[in-house]
């Protein structure tokens, strides 16, 4: 096996300067397989209608398009990838199945990196294993096809690494500049890839000797501010704050690392489900503990704080946590953040296989691979620290899959020389040494599988949840119905099921099942999501006056929820008490500065007052210009400013709607 492996290192050094014709078909399939995983996939109704995560980066690409400013303070979360969003918005309009097909180029560039990064590092067929792993294995590949931000970030993050490993062989300026770069547009991509910095700024210093190792190092760090630089700058002139790129650090953290965390869920306790709303209401939680309007900087402090005192109180429930959360990042199942990945992967597309190279497999090869690889540790070593510092800054947060993700193709590097080794003992009928690479591979895949919590909630559960929350934002009740029907027939079932199922009969007019469902949620789970909905109940069977008792006893009995004033306004305004309505909108919005329901019926409310509603109608227009895809709604704001403002002379401003208007009916028309 020495020979084997000697001879390994004869190839790599004659591969340095060589692409394989094979790795660039590699390359080919892994775009294909994502073409197709796109066009499976536009069956999902997803496809059109994103959620979460991936609906912010839409919400913030459709304001780059439109020439706004999605945040006007520091930003919350790293813009590149939804800047990347935002240029192929204006370039193709929004044709989500274009972005997708698009990134496929990305996903495509992936697969190359990696298998180039594994050609430099071992060899030509590690090359070409690890690119096809890549290529192949169903997790990469289905991110790779969502508006999520690992799309763009594994690239880069693939080239950083290999133009940074490449300043051992080739210490000059230019490349240590270069490498720094691209470490600085992958920390305005996802700035935990700052965890790097210390390591690498030695390391790269010590590629070179004496002033010639500071000089390199100190290039690698000015290319890695440059890109950090204008979103610092811009961050304290808009607002008003030093932030070095975004200000979600502190929310994240808490998220992960608070008395009811399982680890996995990102929701801040307390909190309402939409990403704009749990925002907010994470806001407006800090705030209140505070006793005073806070910065983003000043939310992120305080939540910061937060976890500081969970663990100096209960050091040890905070490690059990960790402990917790380090068992799900090693852990077989990929668990979701927004849609439910097994689920939706599979569900689609009959060439994804939730069973081919699971994370357990990769985790297993690709140890083995890193201890056989073990004697350039010093040479490579930001290969060999990446996955373990890239983890603990995972589990330092909270654990899902595309959290995890960065760390495939690094491990696709090292499995694919752990798998070729094992396959060279045994075609060379060594049966210890086979035994003695192939044995604790499989062992660690079969301890990833064991330790995998048994809690969890099934797969099936979750995506047919997800489904049935889709058929409600078409409009599809009765299809809704179906899926959340499917959802509670598991033994193990998300409250959130039966929220939706009771949400859908409400919708089909099947009020007394609604309530029967909503009441059990309040009685028996205290659920209190399910308030507002018990609001609706009252509401849509006219009962006005109910859902107005009904709903100053849920203010009197806890804090105020934007859901129940909402649903109080809307009473309220259909009582015809428009002043009471006007004053208990205005209340919403200070608590969810971004309710476009209640901006709208706000609106509404002064012009049945005979009221100044200009700026109103203002903040509605402009909420559901970055929120909402509700055409009627966002036409009828817009058209009222351009109204009002014309009325009084204000023919700057006026035009100012008017422009947006335009633009909103061209986008309508083109989509």
């Amino acid at each position: 096996m020495r020979d084997a492996d000697q001879g390994n290192g004869d190839k790599r050094a004659r591969d340095q300067g060589r692409i394989p014709r094979a790795l660039i078909g590699i390359a080919v399939l892994g775009v294909l397989l994502r073409v197709a995983h796109v066009l499976f996939g536009e069956a999902s109704p997803y496809a059109q209608v994103p959620i979460m995560d991936a609906r912010y980066h839409l919400d913030w690409a459709r304001a780059f398009a439109l020439g706004q400013e999605i945040h006007t303070e520091a930003y919350f979360r790293a813009p590149l990838y939804p800047w990347f969003l935002g240029v192929l918005n204006s370039v193709f309009g929004e044709n989500l199945l274009v972005w997708r097909l698009v990134q496929c180029l990305l996903g495509g560039a992936t697969v190359f990196l990696t298998g180039l990064l594994a050609l430099r590092i071992f060899g030509r067929a590690q090359g070409n294993l690890a690119a096809l792993i890549m290529a192949v294995a169903w997790v990469p590949l289905h991110f790779d096809t969502q508006l999520l931000i690992p799309v763009l970030f594994l690239p880069l993050v693939l080239g950083a690494l290999i133009t940074t490993l490449g300043l051992h062989q080739r210490p000059d300026g230019r490349s240590a500049l270069w490498s720094g770069v691209l470490w600085g547009l992958a920390t305005i991509t996802r700035p935990n890839v700052l965890l790097f910095a210390p390591v690498f700024f030695f390391w790269v210093r010590g590629r070179a000797k004496g002033r010639a190792g500071w000089m390199l190092a100190l290039l690698f760090s000015i290319g890695w501010i440059l890109p950090v630089l204008p979103i610092t700058v811009r961050n304290r002139v808009v607002g008003g704050e030093w932030t070095l790129v975004a200000t979600q650090a502190g929310v994240n953290l808490w998220i992960g690392n608070n008395p009811q965390s399982d680890g996995s869920t990102a929701i801040v306790p307390g909190t309402r489900a939409g990403w704009w709303e749990g925002s907010e209401d994470a806001r407006r939680q800090a705030e209140v503990a505070e006793g005073e309007s806070l910065t983003p900087g000043g939310v992120s402090a305080h939540y910061m704080g937060r976890v500081l005192d969970w663990m100096k109180q209960d050091p040890g429930a905070f490690l059990r946590h960790l402990g917790t959360k380090t068992r799900l990042f090693l852990s077989s199942r990929e668990l979701g953040n927004n849609l439910e990945p097994t689920f939706f992967a599979t569900h689609y597309d009959p060439l994804a296989n939730s069973w081919l190279l699971p994370f357990g497999a990769l985790l297993g090869f690709g140890l083995v691979g890193a201890f056989l690889g073990r004697k350039r540790m010093r040479e490579q070593l930001p290969l060999f620290v990446f996955v373990p510092l890239y983890g603990a800054g995972v589990v330092a947060f909270f654990m899902c899959s595309r959290f995890r993700l960065p760390v495939w193709p690094v491990m696709a590097v090292f499995a694919s020389h752990g798998m070729l080794l094992g396959v060279c003992a045994i075609k060379g009928e060594q049966v210890r040494r086979a035994a003695g690479l192939l044995l604790p591979a499989f062992g660690i895949w079969a301890l990833s599988v064991w330790i995998t919590p048994s809690n969890l909630l099934p797969s099936e559960s979750i995506g047919e949840m997800q489904l049935g929350d889709a058929a409600m934002g078409l409009g599809q009740h009765g299809l809704a119905a179906e899926h959340y029907s499917r959802a509670t027939a598991h033994e193990r079932v998300s409250p959130h099921a039966r929220l939706g199922l009771a949400r859908a009969f409400l919708e089909l007019g099947r009020m007394d099942q609604a309530q029967v469902i909503l009441d059990e949620l309040l009685q028996h789970q205290g659920f209190p999501e399910a308030r507002e909905d018990r609001l609706r109940v009252e509401f849509k069977a006219g009962r006005y006056s109910n859902a107005v008792a009904l709903a100053q006893e849920y203010l009197d009995t806890g804090a105020p929820e934007p859901g129940v004033l909402y649903q109080l306004g809307r009473a309220r305004f259909a009582q015809k008490d428009f002043r009471g309505a006007e004053v208990t909108l205005s209340r919403v919005l200070q608590l969810d500065r971004r309710h476009v329901g209640a901006a709208f019926v706000r609106a509404r409310s002064l012009d049945e007052l005979q009221e100044d509603s200009l700026e109103a109608w203002a903040l509605a227009a402009d909420l559901y210009l970055s929120t909402s895809s509700e055409a009627a709604f966002v036409e009828q704001a817009l058209s009222r400013a351009v109204e009002l403002t014309r009325a009084r002379g204000q023919q700057q401003r006026a035009e100012h709607y008017a422009a947006k208007l335009r633009r909103w009916m061209a986008r309508q028309q083109s989509n």
